[in-house]
């Protein structure tokens, strides 16, 4: 008999938003923040749920106890009272074991939240906060489309400090204008450390050229500056930069991310939520579920692709790459003649062990490129 593997990490996307902001690309759907049922959702994820399972078995595949959980969207927040009391019956009835120690994250956008309600959802389990603060200058704000303020984001900070809950800093450079008004990143993050965040995400503004404010970004030299001076910033602050875009003080590290990063198997529910199964080294299935009806699209991955999106991942972590792991013959000595390249152009904290260093990692994808020039296998 083939017993199932378990899968112990479920991200469930929440498809709504307050607003839409101009540069955002995820699926969600505008709604208001009282007097909108949320039935149809929590039917979505009734549907979806026995749907999953069957994609699980078929691979022999099960849900094992969470070790994390996260909220993504959209705004879970706006969930409310509401959506806790539902999901509270859901994992009951689901029959899904929570781990004692597990990491339970809910994205939380400034000015989409009450006390009452988001009270609901950290007595039920939620014990982490992703908080969308972006910027702290209401200027940039504004021309982001965002509906908070600086004000309301302190605020939100201020009440996760005062709780004493674990909570992350979602945070924004190359903005529009930035160049122009000369924006000072560091002032801004001082004022978010008052508050004492335990984990910040650092992303870099990426916009189709359609977007309103296309032809106001700021060079490839302002947006490389600024992440050099985010990375010493937060190095001073003892914060380990574990990822591209992430930092945390140690033991602080979102497990549900590592997961990703570390290509284990991940579910996923909701609405364009995409999740993997992982069969071994060679046998993976990607799958993303439909916006308008309860079905997926599948993406089987062969031995190659697995490879490949196993080094891309650990290139983007702190994780010392060994290359005999993916390389052999002729291509292992491609990739060393590019370690000599990239350790030259100061792209490497060191060769030996082989760790990318930040100035490597904001030019990742000229090194991927690289690969895929200088070796066969990929």
């Amino acid at each position: 008999m083939l017993f199932p593997r378990l899968i112990h990490s479920l991200y469930l996307h929440f498809p709504y938003c307050r607003h839409l902001c101009n540069y955002c690309d995820f699926f969600k759907s505008r709604v208001d923040e009282k007097g909108h049922s949320l039935d149809p959702f929590h039917h979505w994820l009734e549907k979806s749920w026995d749907r999953h399972e069957a994609l699980l078995r078929e691979h022999h595949f099960s849900m094992g106890e969470l070790k994390s959980l996260y909220f993504g969207g959209g705004t879970p927040s706006l969930w409310g009272r509401e959506g806790a009391l539902f999901f509270d019956r859901f994992l009951k009835e689901k029959r899904i074991i929570l781990a004692p120690s597990m990491e339970w994250t809910m994205e939380l956008n400034p000015g989409s939240w009450e006390e009452g309600p988001l009270s609901s959802w950290i007595d039920l389990g939620v014990n982490r906060f992703s908080v969308g603060v972006q910027s702290l200058r209401d200027r940039f704000l504004k021309v982001l489309d965002r509906i908070h303020n600086k004000k309301e984001a302190l605020k939100t900070l201020a009440f996760l400090q005062k709780r004493k809950i674990n909570y992350s800093v979602d945070f924004m450079i190359g903005l529009p204008f930035s160049e122009k008004f000369n924006r000072q990143i560091t002032e801004e993050l001082d004022e978010i450390f008052e508050y004492a965040p335990s984990h910040l995400s650092l992303y870099i503004l990426t916009v189709p050229e359609q977007y309103i404010h296309f032809r106001d970004l700021p060079s490839d030299e302002f947006i490389r500056d600024e992440y050099l001076k985010v990375y010493d910033y937060l190095q001073s602050k003892g914060m380990v930069h574990y990822e591209v875009s992430n930092y945390a003080f140690p033991g602080k590290e979102s497990f549900h991310n590592l997961e990703y990063w570390s290509m284990a198997s991940v579910a996923a529910l909701g609405p364009s939520a995409t999740g993997l199964i992982v069969k071994d080294h060679e046998t993976a299935l990607r799958y993303k579920w439909k916006t308008r009806r309860v079905d997926f699209a599948l993406e089987p991955l062969d031995a190659a692709q697995i490879k490949l999106e196993r080094l891309y991942m650990q290139m983007r972590t702190n994780r010392p790459i060994r290359a005999g792991h993916f390389f052999h013959g002729k291509d292992l000595r491609s990739w060393e003649k590019l370690a000599q390249k990239w350790k030259k152009q100061g792209h490497l904290l060191s060769t030996s062990p082989f760790c990318i260093g930040p100035r490597g990692h904001i030019m990742l994808d000229a090194m991927m490129d690289d690969v895929f020039s200088a070796i066969s296998g990929i």
